[in-house]
């Protein structure tokens, strides 16, 4: 079924603004300046804990902290959809994935009928459809006045239906406008980004302060690659702790930003009369997704997890509130603050937040769904569902399902779908009507042109895992191993040569007592290399699990090319090449004087001397195809 058949389920645009919303009689409690004003704050790629006040200790953001402090955080925020262009749709309509039809950013790689696809992938939608009422037109027709600063990614064109201009926005500003390149950091006078961004909103803010106003700042931070302010960068390289003083170091600059914009809302006398939401359009892509799996593009928790601060008029400062909640659950919360709410004849999936903000409701009881029926990179077409503390993931290349107690596991590690065959079908049956009630499409047709040996995208040369087999343990029961490495098996990963690369999840068991800390090394072995690819260390002793794009708080890591993860090397020479992982037990913590960066493997081994207790190793064999050759 097209993605796009779910019009119907819309209104059209040309009667919207008379239909849509009813002014409630508390809508204005006097004055139109009196009206609350609205500003989404919304990060590109910020993982879940890559602020402090989400308990990363190794980056600064005394701002965010300072808003947390100010009203509530949900702690089990997550996006709508695990990559940014549907995020963003979700979060402006109020509406799941399957009604408006944008499900990824478009991109001919991730286009149907590639060879490199099993499954014809539905097709998204590169703009909202005909009659979708976002939330600046909604905001429109009680008076308020519009504004976008940064990314919008649901259209091209400055101008047309599918522009921010066409949405309901009155201003829209993207760097390109100030002089910047696309996905630039800085122009070249050096003026960086969000600083000419939030200069911009300000401006803006001090012009429409009269009046009620909604503004969408729409950061690229944290998206990489990264291009740090130099004084910023060199401040994170400092800091032992830190793996990654580039992310560090482009989260605080966004911080800073977030600073200035609210000092500018308390200069002018508007912070007692502005909402501010602040959060995230998907997982993180690098760090600080550990203990959860996966990142960005995928619909483990790594993927989904995003930070998010409400705060404003009369919502209780310090709250915490751990009920699951969605992006596009902002769209309705904001139509309540404004004394507004959605005619029926308009479908909002998405619930108000401020029962559990004002405290009359302690938690909402719902379901909540997710559909990515989309190849993007190496994620492949699936749909998911969350029941209480339970999830069910199905993936529409194999019909296969994975099942989570994410109260017990919320590291998504043991698949629970064939001892809890019951649960799991409960929760497939619940996903499967979810699916039909909005026209959901589910891909399975097989695709004529899947051809497993077509080259690599970007030129790059497959080379492909033959086996994996742990080295018998140095003590007897410490072992590592690799849920999708079977001993000897034949491995359909695949790395190729413009850097995707495969990289399993690594789990180790059986570590000595007294163990404190884990240490691990990689070492590329090939007959024209032998070298160390990639450390960590100060690993807590209660994380025993690793998966690239993800780690634990207060752990340390080496990334290869700015990555974090660690996908084989590319060896030029023909023949099996073979990299090995080997986990350290320590009887403590490490403590090395020296940058992350700078951080070798002899310089690892020589502090750890006298300190290992036990270790387990992986060997992990791979070869070129000689087609690729």
């Amino acid at each position: 079924m097209s993605s796009r058949c779910h019009s119907p389920l819309s209104l059209r645009r040309i009667v919207a603004p008379v239909a849509l919303i009813f002014l409630l009689a508390c809508s204005s409690r006097g004055a139109t300046g009196e009206r609350p004003n609205f500003i989404i704050i919304l990060a590109d790629d910020m993982g879940w804990n890559d602020a402090r006040f989400c308990g990363n200790t190794n980056v600064d953001t005394p701002h965010l902290d300072a808003l947390a402090r100010s009203g509530a955080v949900f702690t089990q925020a997550c996006a709508s959809a695990p990559t940014c262009a549907p995020t963003r749709a979700s979060l402006l309509t109020g509406q799941y994935t399957p009604r408006h039809g944008v499900y990824n950013v478009v991109d001919p790689r991730h286009a149907p009928g590639s060879p490199h696809h099993k499954i014809l992938a539905t097709e998204t939608r590169p703009d909202l459809p005909d009659g979708t009422v976002t939330l600046a037109e909604a905001l429109k027709s009680a008076g308020y006045t519009s504004a976008l600063f940064g990314m919008w990614n649901l259209g091209r064109g400055r101008s047309g239906p599918s522009a921010p201009t066409g949405q309901g926005f009155d201003l829209f500003v993207e760097p390109t406008d100030l002089g910047f390149a696309k996905e630039a950091y800085h122009r070249e006078d050096g003026v960086y980004t969000s600083d000419a961004l939030t200069d911009a909103a300000l401006d803006w803010i001090k012009r429409e302060k009269d009046r009620p106003f909604f503004l969408y700042l729409a950061f690229h931070d944290v998206h990489g690659p990264f291009d740090p302010k130099p004084e910023l960068l060199d401040k994170y390289r400092q800091r032992r702790s830190v793996a990654e003083p580039d992310l560090c170091a482009t989260v605080e600059a966004m911080d800073a930003n977030i600073g200035r914009l609210l000092a500018g809302l308390e200069h002018w006398g508007l912070s007692d009369r502005t909402y501010v939401i602040f959060t995230s359009d998907n997982g993180g892509v690098r760090q600080a997704v550990a203990p959860l799996r996966g990142g960005k593009g995928t619909l483990y928790q790594g993927g989904l997890r995003v930070p998010a601060i409400l705060s404003g008029p009369g919502i209780a400062a310090g709250q915490k509130i751990e009920t699951p909640v969605l992006s596009m659950d902002f769209f309705p919360t904001v139509l309540e603050w404004a004394g507004l709410r959605a005619d029926a004849s308009m479908p909002v999936d998405g619930k108000s937040l401020v029962p559990l903000l004002s405290g009359k409701e302690k938690s909402i009881t719902r379901d909540l769904f997710w559909h990515f029926p989309v190849y993007s990179g190496p994620i492949t077409p699936c749909s998911a569902i969350r029941s209480g503390d339970w999830k069910l993931l199905e993936f529409f290349e194999s019909g296969q399902s994975e099942l989570y107690d994410l109260s017990r596991d919320p590291g998504e590690l043991q698949n629970l779908a064939a001892s809890e065959p019951g649960r799991a079908k409960e929760l497939r049956d619940k996903l499967h009507a979810w699916q039909s009630s909005l026209w959901a499409p589910r891909p399975t047709e097989p695709n004529p042109a899947y051809d497993p040996a077509a080259p690599a995208r970007g030129g790059g040369r497959p080379e492909r895992a033959t086996s994996a087999s742990p080295v018998p343990p140095s003590n007897g029961l410490f072992v590592v191993s690799s849920p999708d490495f079977a001993d000897g098996g034949k491995l359909p990963a695949e790395c190729t040569g413009d850097g995707s690369g495969f990289s399993p999840p690594l789990e180790w068991r059986g570590a000595p007592s007294g163990t404190k800390s884990f240490a691990l090394i990689m070492d590329h072995q090939a007959p024209d290399a032998v070298k160390s690819y990639w450390n960590i260390w100060n690993i807590p002793p209660d994380v025993t699990c690793l998966e690239k794009n993800g780690k634990a708080p207060g752990m340390v890591g080496i990334g290869f090319r700015g990555r974090q993860g660690y996908e084989p090397p590319h060896s030029k020479g023909p023949g099996p090449k073979t990299y090995v992982i080997t986990v350290y037990a320590l009887s403590s913590m490490i403590g090395i004087d020296k940058p992350a960066h700078e951080v070798t493997r002899e310089v690892l081994l020589d502090a750890m001397k006298g300190q290992s207790l036990g270790s387990a190793t992986l060997r992990v064999t791979y070869e070129r195809p000689a087609s690729a050759l």
